[in-house]
């Protein structure tokens, strides 16, 4: 072996040059200056090879270079969209938790069932339950709405303010679903607030039919007689033009069906009901009275049947009425509950 003065590579013998750096192995030691012939076109052979294996050299580490780079990115990116895929799906969870324990119980309070929520999806079916739970408890609903009903709607309110690592993209939806909450309370307590009235009202109709029994009955007028004679010149206006028992009937079938009998019993209840509600005793029958005993008395007694239907269609259409408030924010906490849903789809679809 013959060691290059130059840069210590062992060469073969018998070589004229450092076959690593093109050193003169002859005693030249400059990097063959002064080499001529054969042997210097062996030096520059030699160097060129050289210099494009350290080029070589050089481009293949760059290129793994950037593969390590390039795979470490992917790698960091792969491992960011798994994370964030990850904190979506545990808010999502702890959200759809929360919704099904706390929000739930306020459902399952007011309707007093266990349906859950996402099955109740049109106004309809929500005023359903809601008139099912005070029919089956008239006496109490109204005290159970205000009591415990609405602390497990304030649970619920805590419950979703205190969530924590809300994911940004999440928090205008939360924050939407959270105001809904405390709409719902005053809804609910709009519609308890009506009940009271609702009973009024049906007493009212109880009344209405009492004293026209009476009036029927009669065949010489008696206070209770006396009494419905007047409401009814009070609640049917123009009573005195109509001709008779018939236009009288047609006169309420256009007023409760065709019309809005909710609003013509409301008036006739409000300003003509004092009338019944108090019998004066001593009272004696208007000059109208006979004229009234003849146009409009039957034995059948249509009449009363009518106003009976006339009174049952008002209170079913104040039903809805009674529900107005509620429902408006029943359908924007619907509206709420399917925006976190959405959001959740989009951050998964897009990473």
């Amino acid at each position: 072996m013959s060691q290059c003065a130059n840069c210590g590579h062992d060469n073969l013998l018998g070589g004229p040059s450092c076959s690593n750096c093109g050193a003169s192995l002859t005693g030249g030691g400059g990097g063959g200056l002064g080499v001529s012939g054969p042997d210097a076109e062996y030096q520059k052979l030699l160097r060129e090879r050289a210099a494009a294996k350290s080029r070589n050299q050089k481009i293949t580490m760059a290129v793994l270079v950037i593969a390590v780079v390039g795979a470490g990115y992917l790698i960091m990116k792969d491992r960011k969209h798994k994370a964030e895929i990850q904190q979506t799906l545990d808010f999502v969870d702890a959200w759809v938790e929360l919704d099904k324990r706390e929000t739930g119980a306020f459902w399952n309070c007011v309707t007093a069932s266990q349906t859950p929520i996402d099955q109740l999806s049109n106004a309809q079916q929500i005023t359903g339950k809601i008139e099912i739970a005070f029919a089956t408890q008239p006496k109490t609903y109204a005290e159970t709405v205000r009591g415990e009903c609405m602390t497990k709607l304030d649970n619920a309110k805590s419950a979703f303010r205190d969530m924590m690592n809300v994911p940004a993209a999440f928090k205008t939806a939360l924050d939407r679903y959270i105001d809904s909450l405390p709409n719902l309370g005053t809804g609910i307590e709009a519609y308890v607030e009506k009940l009271g009235a609702r009973q009024e009202r049906k007493d009212l109709d109880s009344l209405i039919q009492d004293a026209g029994g009476a009036w029927h009955a009669s065949t010489s007028p008696t206070p209770e007689s006396i009494a419905f004679d007047k409401f009814l010149s009070c609640a049917v206006p123009g009573l005195d033009k109509l001709k008779d028992a018939q236009a009288l009937l047609e006169f309420l079938a256009d007023e409760c069906f065709k019309r809005d009998a909710a609003a013509f019993m409301g008036k006739a209840q409000d300003s003509c009901s004092k009338l019944l509600e108090t019998v004066d005793r001593a009272a004696k029958p208007p000059g109208d009275y006979k004229a009234h005993m003849k146009k409009f008395y039957e034995d059948e007694q249509r009449m009363m049947t009518a106003w009976s239907d006339c009174a049952r269609r008002a209170r079913k259409g104040q039903k809805s009425d009674d529900l107005d408030a509620f429902l408006v924010a029943a359908k924007e906490h619907m509206e709420a509950r399917g925006g976190i849903g959405k959001v959740g789809r989009e951050i998964i679809k897009t990473q």
